[in-house]
């Protein structure tokens, strides 16, 4: 039998999947490649994975993107790929 416990785990590491998604669409890198964010605490906040990984975006990377034009199309780009994957989630079901 499958405890909350890990249902919650489970749920969070669909969060974590998530947002990778979006960082490797949008900067080809994982976010493991990235420095740390606070992951567990964004998604216990009820963040969807776009504002997640905007935050760690602010938080955390904001020095790893040189310049405020690079910084502001990385999110753009982040946003079109939170759009992208969430299209075709739908078209799959």
């Amino acid at each position: 039998m499958i405890t909350t416990k890990q249902v919650r785990e489970n749920v969070f590491t669909h969060f974590l999947s998530e947002c990778d998604i979006i960082v490797n669409s949008a900067m080809g890198v994982s976010i493991n490649d990235l420095p740390d964010a606070e992951w567990r605490s964004y998604h216990e906040d009820d963040m969807n994975p776009l504002d997640a990984v905007l935050t760690a975006m602010g938080d955390y990377w904001s020095d790893e993107i040189n310049g405020d034009d690079a910084y502001y199309s990385v999110c753009n780009e982040m946003e079109t790929a939170w759009a992208t994957h969430l299209a075709g989630s739908r078209a799959n079901g």
